[in-house]
């Protein structure tokens, strides 16, 4: 019998056929981030406690933040939530698109700008899911944005044009 490896492991991630270097990057990207984490990016140590790792069903790792707009799904949700809100951004959060089941993660009404915050976007063993955001494209012709650099590229270029 072999023992189960952790997805907190590199060799669960090499298993599954990720190189040595992207395995590393998985599995740091699955540990919790620690309140502080978040207090230093501004939150309240009351908004901090809010957010907590969710394990799921083994397959979903992220966060989970309640915000009067509605819920943000992963950490970089909040982070892009965070700065739409010190940005003084006008926003939606996590509705359907019109005449649709489908669901957007941010909407900004003033741009007429779907945006969609997806990491796993165009990652090995994630098709399914990369097929569904293209199709979002396709039809809303929505923002995709995959990680954290992108998230501050599109405040420091983006946002700064529009004001």
């Amino acid at each position: 019998m072999s023992k189960r490896l952790s997805p907190f492991s590199r060799e669960f991630w090499v298993k599954k056929g990720y190189s040595e270097e992207e395995a590393e990057i998985k599995r740091n990207s699955l540990r919790p981030i620690r309140k502080e984490y978040w207090m230093e990016r501004g939150f309240s140590e009351k908004e901090s406690d809010k957010i907590f790792e969710v394990l799921g069903t083994g397959k979903s790792y992220g966060y989970r933040l309640y915000t009067e707009k509605g819920l943000l799904r992963s950490a970089l949700e909040i982070e892009f939530y965070k700065l739409c809100i010190s940005h003084k951004i006008n926003f939606l959060l996590d509705k359907n698109y019109p005449n649709s089941n489908f669901r957007y993660d941010f909407y900004l009404p003033e741009k007429n700008l779907y945006i969609e915050i997806s990491p796993n976007y165009n990652k090995k063993g994630n098709e399914k899911y990369t097929e569904k955001i293209n199709k979002k494209k396709k039809i809303f012709n929505c923002l995709i944005i995959k990680n954290i650099q992108e998230i501050e590229s599109f405040f420091e270029e983006i946002i700064n044009k529009w004001k």
